[in-house]
């Protein structure tokens, strides 16, 4: 579950951080898209070393 709701606070962040910003680029949007596979990267990294049932999970 601290998977999920972690995956949900950074999407909302992320959310946040674009409707503040009032003109989008090509190269923001590229580089917010590598920032969040990044950070899911991560996440599923760490809970797969932490957690038994995060292969569960994902499939």
């Amino acid at each position: 579950m601290s998977y999920i709701s972690s995956l949900i606070l950074i999407i909302l962040y992320l959310s946040k951080k674009r409707h503040q910003k009032e003109v989008l680029s090509l190269e923001n949007l590229y580089g917010e898209a590598k920032f969040t596979l990044f950070i899911t990267y991560l996440a599923i990294n760490f809970f797969d070393i932490t957690s038994p049932t995060t292969n569960d999970i994902l499939l």
